[in-house]
């Protein structure tokens, strides 16, 4: 048994690259020696000019590559190793015979230093990625007590949500505000002013993107700078400007309902997708930043505690929404947002993917029916978001660089805001 698993151990790497096609070309052909031998021979120059295919790639990928360091060079080791397999088959057979020989001749010291290796990876990976959540907890004594952080300041509060958005959950937390962006076209005191302005419904396909993204980028902004920097209090002043435009249409719970949407929007898709789920602390910090948010821009009534804010949510989606055609063109418009990027000839089924990983009430209440919601689709996404969660969680390290949420230079690009 010993023997059976060590001998195996070493065999998956001999067979990984390549050995499945020659075993098929093996029984594929067996009359035919000359066929199998120029069949392998090509396999092999096409093994090594791959290899050095890679090597070559590998600087490139390390300096432009927008994955974080920690990936960079998880990357960089995993593809130099499968470089080098690629590349030198004599060797490789070479060190995987005398590989085989060692599992042959000592199994149990094979099987026992591969669970060592095993073991001390998942120890170090485990305590490395939960790192950062323990000092936080450690520096400022949060547990589950709320007691404990009842009273947090909005700088601890800033500093608990960058670590979530910049380096515990930085694709997931993107990708969840954004497409939960698309439930604040439910309401149609939101959506009705949205297309009265002219500033995200758009005739012209390249303006409405255009203008999409500098929404994006300003919401995107107010969260990723220090509360009450200079760049965070222009951003957010520019925010105020144009909403004071549309102030009759957009009243104070409407406000204040988006205020609430964007503070928990995450939460969820974390908590169902993530590594981790967030703690208690961490969603109340959210509600903290938001909560501020909001005051800055005028809100009033705000509820203080995440339960009085979701209760408060609770009551207002279910007396405050209704199917309205407003709703439908914004939210179509922010998902052809969404699919901009990919190639005209997929657009339909793009937005039937999206549509159906969208929740079903914001699907009713936007009229989106239409582009037929597939279970099957969802179910699909949803085992490949959760997929990705297990595998940062079992084999990922943590982040060593931060999440660039909002670009650090100047945008060169004009872009024409309407003034209506």
């Amino acid at each position: 048994m010993l023997y059976t698993l060590s001998f195996a151990s070493f065999e998956i790497l001999d067979l990984v690259f390549f050995g499945y096609i020659r075993n098929i070309l093996w029984y594929i052909k067996p009359a035919q020696p000359n066929f199998q031998m120029s069949a392998i021979v090509t396999i092999k120059i096409i093994s090594k000019v791959s290899g050095f295919l890679v090597l070559l790639l590998l600087p490139g990928f390390y300096a432009w590559s927008p994955t974080s360091l920690s990936v960079k060079i998880q990357s960089l080791f995993i593809l130099a190793i499968l470089a080098a397999y690629m590349s030198f088959p004599t060797e490789r057979q070479y060190i995987s015979s005398a590989a085989k020989d060692l599992a042959v001749d000592h199994p149990t010291a094979v099987i026992l230093s591969t669970l060592l290796v095993i073991i001390t990876f998942k120890y170090l990976q485990r305590k490395l990625r939960y790192s950062r959540l323990n000092a936080i907890k450690r520096r400022y004594g949060y547990n589950s007590n709320p007691f404990t952080w009842s009273e947090m300041s909005i700088p601890i509060a800033k500093e608990i949500e960058r670590n979530i958005a910049e380096y515990e959950f930085p694709r997931l937390f993107q990708f969840a505000w954004i497409s939960d962006f698309i439930r604040t076209s439910t309401d149609p005191g939101v959506s009705r002013a949205t297309v009265g302005s002219g500033h995200i419904v758009n005739g012209d396909e390249f303006i409405e993107h255009e203008r999409l993204q500098v929404t994006i980028h300003l919401m995107t902004a107010f969260m990723a700078h220090e509360m009450k920097s200079p760049i965070q209090s222009l951003v957010l002043a520019r925010i105020n400007e144009h909403h004071h435009r549309y102030g009759a249409k957009i009243n104070s719970d409407d406000m204040l309902y988006l205020m609430i949407h964007f503070g928990f929007a995450p939460v969820a898709w974390i908590n169902r997708f993530g590594y981790r789920q967030l703690e208690d602390f961490e969603i109340h910090a959210l509600w903290v930043i938001w909560r501020e948010i909001a005051c800055r821009m005028g809100v009033k009534y705000i509820p203080k505690t995440v339960e009085q804010a979701q209760l408060w949510r609770t009551n207002f989606e279910k007396s405050c929404r209704w199917r309205e055609d407003a709703n439908e063109m914004m939210a179509t418009a922010m998902i052809n947002q969404i699919i901009y990027p990919v190639p005209r000839t997929y657009h339909n089924f793009m937005r039937k993917l999206v549509v159906s990983i969208l929740d079903e009430d914001i699907v009713q209440l936007c009229k989106l029916e239409r582009h037929g919601p597939s279970s099957l689709f969802r179910s699909v996404a949803f085992g490949i978001f959760s997929l990705c969660g297990w595998c940062v969680r079992e084999f990922c390290w943590p982040r060593l660089s931060p999440y660039e949420r909002s670009p650090s230079g100047l945008n060169k690009k004009t872009v024409s805001l309407p003034v209506n």
